[in-house]
């Protein structure tokens, strides 16, 4: 049996269409307004067992730009093997249009690796992603990422394209 699922959430309001125009121009929202939260979660169960959490925070530095940071932890087990791969990112989205964004983001995963010097052991992999993606909704919504990992260490635990996606909740 498998099951695969992800889910992201965002906090107040809707971080990731462009917000209404304020009725005064220099307005500066607070800062409980201009926090987000999201990430994702995945698993799937079977022959292959995977776990994934990966909570994000970020900040709404203008209308159009968010920045924030993340962790992320994976569990893999197959055929009697486990390893846990875990690592924190860096993350930034410019809203083109309402819906529609750029992205980029840095990540540095711990993992167990095998070279013929070393045997396995443990090392940070670096990937930074570039891409875009676009969201629809407000509170609950749904949306999709394609980004592509730059640096293509072997050792990293994406494969290019990367595409993320998922059902959106606000908290």
């Amino acid at each position: 049996m498998s099951i695969l699922t992800s889910g992201r959430a965002q906090g107040p309001g809707d971080e990731y269409a462009l917000p209404a125009a304020s009725p005064v121009g220099n307005e500066k929202k607070p800062l409980r307004e201009r926090l987000v939260f999201g990430g994702g979660l995945g698993a799937q169960f079977g022959n292959f067992t995977f776990i994934q959490l990966a909570p994000q925070v970020g900040y709404q530095t203008t209308e159009r730009w968010v920045n924030g940071v993340g962790v992320n932890y994976m569990y893999f087990n197959t055929q009697g093997r486990s390893t846990s791969i875990y690592g924190g990112s860096i993350w930034s989205r410019y809203f083109v249009t309402s819906g529609v964004f750029i992205g980029s983001e840095l990540e540095v995963l711990n993992r167990e690796w095998y070279t013929p010097q070393k045997g396995f052991h443990r090392a940070n992999v670096p990937i930074c992603m570039v891409g875009a993606g676009y969201f629809s909704g407000g509170q609950v919504g749904v949306g999709i990422q394609i980004m592509y990992d730059v640096i293509g260490d072997p050792a990293s635990p994406y494969q290019n394209p990367i595409i993320r996606g998922g059902l959106m909740l606000g908290l």
